[in-house]
């Protein structure tokens, strides 16, 4: 798996993913697999009929299964191997996916900073990590968890 990224904005972030070899090819045969099992073509037994056939008149559906169950899988090890910490559903684009080849592009929104692990004991707040706090750091916790209560009550 090849991925590449590029930053459009602060927090916007464009990953071009392409997967070529057995990966893919073992995709679909696995789809082609559960669908000779199901599938109804004149003039054979189910299950029964040969690959070249069912390739012939289910090609379509085996390629939108293959999209539907690889695109996903695909997406999540990109992310997870180039440590984004992405915060919104992706917006996948330009998909082409062959026999033997799978790649698209997916823009999502990225956390730029995450605020470290906080425990609260009594009335004293102990960092995992030792970082300091800037002031504006501070103000826009406090800003959230006022939005998120009155929000809350709201409803």
């Amino acid at each position: 798996m090849k991925t590449e990224v590029k930053k459009l904005d602060s927090t916007k972030c464009e990953i071009n993913v392409a997967v070529s070899g057995e990966l893919v090819k073992n995709k679909f045969d696995g789809v082609f697999a559960q669908i000779a099992k199901e599938a109804k073509v004149p003039g054979f037994r189910p299950g029964k009929a040969p690959r070249d056939i069912l390739e012939k008149h289910y090609a379509s559906s085996a390629h939108e299964q293959v999209l539907k169950e690889l695109v996903p899988d695909v997406y999540n090890q990109a992310i997870a191997a180039e440590k984004l910490d992405v915060i919104e559903l992706p917006q996948i684009t330009d998909v082409k996916l062959d026999r033997s080849s799978l790649s698209f592009k997916a823009i999502v929104e990225v956390r730029l900073f995450r605020f470290p692990a906080m425990k609260l004991r009594g009335r004293l707040i102990r960092l995992k990590n030792r970082v300091r706090l800037k002031p504006w750091m501070i103000n826009l916790a406090v800003l959230w968890g006022i939005l998120t209560l009155t929000s809350w009550r709201r409803r």
